[in-house]
Formats: C-alpha cells, sequence, structure tokens
C-alpha cells in the first residue's frame, strides 16, 4: 500500500496540465484510467531508475562522469518518449479500427429505428461484437443515457473518448439531427454514406499516391542508406591508406608541413586529436539516416493520411529498415575489398 502511494506520489512532479493530458490520451487508447496517476508514477520512477543504472555502467566501463551522465539522460528520454509513443500509437490505431466500422454501425441503428426502437434501444442493439472497440462506445451512450443523462449529452461524450475527427463531425450532425428533431434515420443514412465515400476517395487517393510513396521510402530507406554506406568505406580506405603512408615515409616537419599546404592532411587521421576520421564519418552518416527516415515517415503520414503525426507509428521501423541497409551494406563492402584495408 505504501509503495503504491509512494509511486502515485512521484506523479505530482508534473504539472497537471501535463497529467491530464496523459490522462485523456489513455481514455483514447483505451485503457482503464482509474490510476493513471499510479501509471505515470510508475513510468516515472522506472526511466529513472533504467537512466541511473546506465549510468552506472557507463561510468564503470568507460570511466567517464560525463559519457555516463549524458548516458543517462538519453535512457530517460527513450523511455519518455517511447511511452509517449506507445499511447499514441495505440490511440490512432483504435480511432482507425472505429472509423472503419462507422458506417455499418450507422446503418444498423438507422434499421433498428425504422424498426420502431427508440434511439437508445436502437444504440444499445447496434452494440455487436463484431464492432470491436466501438462496441464498447455504443454500449458506454447508451448505459449512460439509461442512467439518466440526455441522449444528446451521452453521444458529446464519445468524442472525448476517440481520437478521430471523422467520430467527431459524425457526432456533432447526430446531435444536431436530435436537437432539430429532424429524420434521424435518413440522417444517420446519408452519415453512413458520406462516410463510405469518403473512406473511398481516401482509398482512390492512397493508389494515386503509391508511386510517389514508394520513392521517398526507396530513397530514405534504400539509396541514402547505400550512399552513405559508400561514402564511409571510402574515407575508412583513405584513412588506413594515408596513415600506412605516412608511416611508410617517415616524414619529417618540414615534410609534413608541405603536405598540409597541398591540403592532403584532411585526410589524415594521423597525430592530430581534433581531425575528422571514419569514426566521426561513421556516426554522422547514422545521425543523418535517422533524420531522414524521421522526415521520410512524416511526409508518408502527410500523403497517405493527410495528417503528419501519425507518421510517428513509422518511426521505429523506418529507422530501423534504414539502420539495417547502412550496415549491412558497410559491412557488404568492407568484406568485399578486404584485401584494400
Amino acid at each position: 500500500m505504501k509503495t503504491s502511494r509512494i509511486i502515485t506520489r512521484a506523479s505530482y512532479v508534473l504539472p497537471r496540465k501535463w497529467v491530464d493530458s496523459i490522462g485523456r490520451l489513455l481514455v483514447k487508447g483505451g485503457f482503464n484510467t482509474t490510476k493513471h496517476r499510479y501509471l505515470i508514477g510508475l513510468a516515472m520512477l522506472g526511466a529513472l531508475c533504467l537512466g541511473a543504472l546506465s549510468s552506472f555502467i557507463c561510468l564503470a566501463v568507460m570511466r567517464d562522469y560525463k559519457f555516463a551522465a549524458f548516458s543517462g539522460l538519453l535512457i530517460i528520454m527513450a523511455e519518455v518518449g517511447g511511452a509517449y509513443f506507445i499511447l499514441k500509437s495505440t490511440a490512432f490505431q483504435r480511432s482507425k479500427r472505429i472509423e472503419s466500422v462507422l458506417p455499418d454501425a450507422l446503418r444498423i441503428i438507422s434499421a433498428n429505428m425504422r424498426a420502431g426502437m427508440t434511439i437508445e434501444n436502437a444504440l444499445w442493439s447496434a452494440a455487436r461484437p463484431e464492432f470491436g472497440p466501438f462496441k464498447d462506445e455504443l454500449s458506454r451512450v447508451a448505459a449512460d443515457t439509461f442512467g439518466g443523462m440526455p441522449i444528446e449529452d451521452a453521444l458529446l461524450c464519445m468524442p472525448e473518448r476517440v481520437d478521430s475527427r471523422l467520430v467527431e463531425r459524425s457526432i456533432d450532425l447526430m446531435v444536431g439531427g436530435l436537437r432539430l428533431g429532424g429524420r434521424m434515420t435518413d440522417l444517420l443514412d446519408h452519415i453512413a454514406a458520406d462516410i463510405s465515400s469518403r473512406q473511398s476517395l481516401q482509398r482512390q487517393i492512397e493508389t494515386s499516391t503509391t508511386t510517389y510513396a514508394i520513392f521517398i521510402v526507396f530513397s530514405a530507406l534504400v539509396a541514402a542508406p547505400m550512399l552513405f554506406a559508400v561514402s564511409t568505406f571510402y574515407s575508412e580506405i583513405n584513412e588506413k591508406t594515408l596513415l600506412g603512408f605516412t608511416e611508410g615515409m617517415q616524414v619529417n616537419s618540414a615534410a609534413r608541413a608541405r603536405i598540409a599546404s597541398s591540403g592532403i592532411p584532411m585526410l589524415l587521421p594521423s597525430a592530430q586529436a581534433d581531425q575528422i576520421g571514419f569514426a566521426d564519418i561513421r556516426l554522422f552518416s547514422l545521425g543523418v539516416i535517422i533524420i531522414t527516415a524521421f522526415f521520410a515517415s512524416i511526409i508518408i503520414a502527410q500523403i497517405k493520411e493527410g495528417e503528419a503525426h501519425r507518421g510517428l507509428s513509422y518511426v521505429p521501423i523506418f529507422v530501423a529498415v534504414a539502420m539495417t541497409v547502412f550496415l549491412l551494406g558497410l559491412y557488404g563492402l568492407e568484406t568485399a575489398f578486404a584485401g584494400m584495408i
């Protein structure tokens, strides 16, 4: 009991606005939010423990306080970002499942009302297991209505639990029809037809933009990593070749000055500690590849779905594939030209 209280109190470090925002995201992801402060505190303490463990290991191995502190901070940021990404991705997947069954559910509600049911009973009867998470939403709206809440208020609470503009606009139209006293059956049929038409148009847009998406994916995940692999391998050959050249010639200070005036030492990793070498170029290549993969996922989501933030779900896959192609390409080049280095 004391442990859970300590974990819950850890969440009070964050501003209330942040906690409420995470709570709403948990609701949209379909999680139980009665203990959202406990979950937030658990995630925070877990991140701190992992960060401290990472710092301790790096300090024991590297004997570098700055690197240990940086690695611990990086682990904490990675866990916090990963937790937020999981919540955001879960809410997104849940909203997509609801949007896919929304037209069918509205048609069933309309058919139930044509058969003589009230809208409350029609909503309750339409809550079928094949609708997945939308079944829970319909059941909750019907239960709130049977509990005494006005049907308009119960419906307006649904968009707060679903991260979807389509659901929000559909509910607004339904509430407007109820308040104006219109024919709900015809309204529901029209809303369902419009949603189906919109989804069909969305699929056509996705089909027509497939060529652009393939080009972006190929450029970011295959072409760019392979080019960086070739450039990195070339720098490795230059570094080792010129290093052997300078060691073999045993040039004196005057000769080094003449070589420096010709510009060759820019490629030499030899005696100067501040010089750019193979390891620096490899690290730079990895950084650029990660950034390129990140923006490629954002652009793909903007083209395919019209919402850039939904590309966050593609980021881990894109980054993993791009880094794998780069490392495999570099390893393949080193293996094929092993005699040159």
